[in-house]
């Protein structure tokens, strides 16, 4: 029995096959049968063309879909991003490339998300669905017309009494503007806490901390997500911090340097523009979650 069926379904087998290979067919029998081809393959309904535009909830992965435009012969002109609604990941950020993050109406920030906009120093708004106004939310939100104002002073502080830094901090006042009036080495945890919330919030745009030794007050500020610090060793190191790392804290040990070194650093930090770093942010925030 056994063997009567593997031969059936060799012979079922070999027919199909033979089936498959032939292109052409006949139709009908006698003189009016005709040859028929078969039937042609379209290619799948759907194809994706790349445009979520008619999808909300991608539109804004989407920012650069167009449509075609009224009375241009089919031109077409770019798509604005739409409003985040729901609750907005910090994956969903990825895609926001013009530094503003618009929320429709009910959308929440995960804390990840929160995160995600201190760290690149995004702009959000929230837009009213029925009149298309611009709201400030409490927080950190500003006009999608008008973005909130970067400060130009740095807070600065020391870990005791210097002539030289008591002069330069006095002819830079218009730049540097003092964190605490106590200069004991125990209060700089404090600093570092005060500098990090300014700048953090807009406040100020850095701080120069001048100490003994550098150990302590790197780690501290380096341990703030709002703050990069460099050790100040020449004009030279500052400069290559401020290109490398963007960094907004500078450290000076100042009882090894003199007036005019002090004073070339200081030039550097606070007159340098900071790059956009994309890069160096998104290995930051992986290394802020390390444990």
């Amino acid at each position: 029995m056994a063997d009567n069926v593997e031969q059936l379904v060799a012979l079922i087998t070999e027919h199909v096959l033979a089936a498959l290979a032939t292109t052409t067919t006949r139709v009908g029998s006698g003189s009016g049968a005709r040859a028929a081809t078969p039937a042609a393959i379209h290619p799948p309904i759907g194809t994706c063309t790349g445009d979520y535009s008619k999808f909300e909830e991608l539109r804004a992965s989407n920012p650069g879909a167009t449509k075609a435009g009224n009375g241009s012969g089919g031109a077409t002109s770019p798509a604005h991003a739409a409003a985040f609604t729901g609750f907005v990941t910090a994956r969903m950020l990825d895609h926001v490339r013009d530094g503003i993050v618009q929320l429709a109406p009910g959308a929440r920030l995960t804390p990840l998300a929160r995160d995600e906009i201190r760290a690149r120093k995004l702009t959000v708004v929230h837009a009213d669905g029925s009149t298309g106004a611009v709201r400030n939310a409490p927080g950190r939100v500003a006009s999608a017309a008008v973005k909130p104002a970067v400060a130009s002073s740095y807070l600065w502080w020391a870990d005791g009494h210097c002539p030289a830094v008591s002069q330069l901090t006095a002819q830079l006042r218009d730049k540097l503007r003092p964190a605490s009036r106590s200069h004991r080495p125990g209060e700089l945890h404090n600093v570092s806490q005060r500098i990090a919330r300014d700048v953090r919030d807009g406040r100020a745009a850095g701080g120069v901390l001048f100490v003994h030794s550098a150990a302590l007050a790197a780690c501290y500020a380096n341990r703030c997500p709002s703050l990069r610090a460099v050790v100040g060793t020449c004009g030279q190191a500052v400069e290559q911090g401020i290109r490398l790392l963007g960094a907004n804290v500078l450290i000076v040990e100042y009882p090894h340097h003199g007036v005019e070194s002090i004073r070339q650093m200081l030039n550097a930090f606070t007159t340098a523009s900071r790059p956009a770093l994309p890069t160096i942010d998104r290995q930051l925030r992986e290394l802020n979650r390390c444990v």
